[in-house]
């Protein structure tokens, strides 16, 4: 079944368990601590004026401040289950203001604006969330109040049929009360007539004499089309519903409610012509309350973000990894340095999710590769990782999808486990340059550096974070890392561990101990003419590394926090990066699971009040 659910990672979410709630009976929160105001930089100039109030939950996590971090996702999907990624496409909102949605994009310092309602709804409100994807963005809106968005999900499965999904989320801006606010009331409109009104006021009535004291507001800079207007009415029509026009050549603009502010919103249409235009409010009965005139201008640009069309597929590369001999080389995905107890201490593990199960292997036989295309300009504002103009090889913050997407996570550990945050310490780097991790800022720019060189860094529990991480020259790095807790019983316990990461127009092989010999290899097992099956492609992988062709093996035992299930131990034939300089591929298997004993896998976990979802992580 194809659906939509609210995944509520906050604390007051059950520990350990996973609870997806149904968006009918959840309203998400963003705390009056989440208003700020637009910066005065033209790339943001589609949320609206300079200097104007906003209320925004913002793409890294503002966990000094308590709020929200909603995200999206199709992790739950198997990545065979469907043709493509899951269209996601807005519908309607109903609020007292605007909304967007963006995201960081691919050129460093720039935007993918992917909604937007300033402009009025329209197609260019969708976009396709790719396979196996988990993505945070800012969340933005202009006038604290209640909203309900509507929101269409759609995917074609592996048979070629259509799934789809409509849902509401309710959204609490600001100081509102938060309790009143039923998900269930969305868009039902009580009262609200069922017939359209189809008698504009005749121009030759909209005298000063018969104002009203009707009056838009905010209109300083004017109105883009299609964008939402507050129009003032008066304290003795609350709660009625009044219909709007925009004239001159009259544009009904439907029925509106006025709220406890004594005001109504109405959406200009987005082909309103520009210049001045009046919007007229009539009463229930037909009589005329009042006008005020407004003036239409032009739409700012929506963002500089290069990351292609919204709805562009992206290029996956197979499982993005490969293995030579016992270590695994991965060179796109979703990975996690993750911290866990297992059998009473601190270890740290390499998560990888190419399929929707998470594995997790021991850094030590681990290989990242961070491809020559990951090279970004730095823009001005970036002084503290190079110069602006410079080069840098970079893991963005954002997910894309050619590109190993390195994180951390602390989801496994609870009050129950450990009583101190972790303490994350980058002790060395061996390598040809710098390397340097730090989190996005609200507008652009760097909000904190993680990591600067040798350092560190405090990790809470229950944590799942993503952020830039700039390697200056091309190489083989070794990042010297300790992690360390206090645990329930209070030791002090800590994990030290090496990761290596290749970057550039290098052969990620040669940083495998005996890598070089993977190819000598290769050529020993598939120029013999057999192909290992079953078991004998297990011995295959722990002895060679490279082989020709696995088949399917017996299966392992998968663990989560659940339940224990039976799964296949598939094992499928990738080519690797071509080796730079000759174009050869290197055929080898990818063993998601093989040889590594079971791991406890952190079950999703979700936001824990019915109907209100505060802080930290929220997934849909």
């Amino acid at each position: 079944m194809f659906g939509t659910k609210v995944k509520d990672t906050t604390s007051a979410a059950t520990a350990g368990e996973t609870v997806w709630r149904d968006p009918a009976r959840t309203v998400l929160q963003l705390l009056p601590a989440s208003e700020t105001a637009i910066p005065e930089n033209a790339q943001y100039a589609f949320l609206g004026r300079a200097g104007s109030h906003l209320w925004q939950v913002t793409e890294t996590q503002q966990t000094e401040l308590g709020l929200l971090w909603p995200g999206w996702s199709t992790e739950s999907i198997p990545v065979d289950a469907t043709q493509s990624g899951v269209r996601w496409t807005l519908d309607k909102i109903q609020g007292p203001g605007e909304f967007a949605l963006y995201k960081g994009g691919r050129t460093l310092g720039s935007v993918d604006v992917l909604f937007n309602t300033r402009d009025g709804i329209t197609a260019a409100d969708s976009f396709e969330i790719a396979k196996n994807a988990h993505v945070h963005g800012a969340w933005d809106f202009s006038a604290e109040g209640a909203y309900c968005l509507a929101f269409t999900r759609s995917t074609a499965l592996a048979d070629g049929t259509t799934a789809s999904d409509t849902f509401t989320l309710a959204v609490a801006v600001g100081k509102v009360e938060v309790k009143k606010i039923d998900p269930a009331r969305c868009f039902t409109g009580a009262g609200k007539p069922g017939t359209q009104d189809i008698a504009p006021v005749p121009e030759s009535q909209l005298t000063d004499a018969s104002a009203g004291g009707v009056q838009v507001l905010g209109d300083e800079s004017g109105f883009s089309p299609g964008q939402q207007a507050t129009v003032q009415i008066g304290k003795a029509r609350t709660g009625q519903w009044v219909s709007a026009w925009l004239h001159s050549q009259p544009v009904w603009l439907g029925w509106a409610q006025i709220n406890d502010a004594v005001a109504a919103q109405v959406r200009l249409p987005a082909d309103a012509p520009l210049g001045v235009h009046k919007v007229v409010v009539k009463a229930r009965d037909g009589s005329l309350i009042g006008w005020d005139s407004l003036a239409v201008v032009k739409a700012p640009d929506s963002g500089s973000g290069d990351g292609g069309a919204p709805g562009d597929p992206p290029v996956l590369d197979g499982s993005g990894g490969c293995s030579a001999g016992d270590t695994t080389i991965v060179s796109s995905g979703h990975l996690d340095y993750s911290t866990q107890v297992v059998n009473g201490k601190i270890e740290s593990y390499i998560g990888y999710n190419s399929s929707g199960t998470e594995v997790f292997r021991e850094p030590s036989k681990t290989v990242l590769w961070l491809k020559p295309s990951s090279t970004v300009t730095l823009p001005a504002g970036y002084g503290q990782i190079g110069p602006a103009g410079s080069s840098v090889f970079m893991v963005p913050q954002t997910q894309n999808p050619e590109l190993i997407w390195l994180g951390w996570s602390t989801e496994t550990l609870s009050g129950a486990k450990v009583l101190s945050p972790v303490t994350w310490k980058l002790t060395d780097v061996d390598g040809p340059g710098t390397v340097k991790v730090f989190l996005d800022g609200q507008f652009g720019g760097i909000q904190s550096m993680v990591f600067d060189g040798a350092g560190s860094y405090s990790i809470r529990t229950g944590v799942h974070a993503h952020a830039n991480w700039a390697f200056s020259q091309a190489g083989v790095y070794r990042l010297h890392f300790t992690q360390s807790a206090t645990l329930t019983g209070g030791r002090e316990s800590s994990d030290s561990e090496i990761v290596t990461v290749v970057v550039g127009d290098v052969d990620p092989v040669t940083a495998v101990p005996g890598g070089k010999g993977c190819l000598a290899a290769l050529d020993a097992v598939t120029s013999g003419g057999q192909s290992g099956t079953g078991e004998t492609g297990c011995r295959a992988v722990r002895k060679h590394g490279c082989v020709g062709d696995l088949g399917r093996a017996s299966g392992l035992e998968h663990a989560d926090h659940r339940r224990e299930t039976r799964i296949p131990d598939r094992r499928r034939l990738h080519r690797c990066p071509p080796v730079p300089g000759t174009g050869q591929h290197r055929a080898v298997a990818e063993t998601s699971v093989a040889g590594q004993p079971p791991r406890r896998v952190p079950a999703d976990r979700t936001i824990r009040r019915d109907g209100v979802a505060g802080a930290a992580d929220a997934e849909l």
